[in-house]
């Protein structure tokens, strides 16, 4: 992946989680959306670091 495509790739992977976190049914015990977003900025550093972005 070149880093041009990098910052695309970052945001549809964001938009898919986002997508998939507010459409999958509520878990029995409720988790605060702080837990999501922390877990998804995690993917994205990740993500971020296997194509060498950071």
């Amino acid at each position: 992946m070149t880093e041009d495509a990098a910052p695309g790739a970052r945001a549809e992977i964001s938009a898919q989680l986002q997508y998939y976190i507010h459409a999958a049914p509520a878990p029995v015990a409720p988790v605060p959306p702080s837990v999501y977003s922390t877990a998804i900025h995690q993917l994205l550093d990740d993500f971020d670091r296997a194509n060498g972005a950071v």
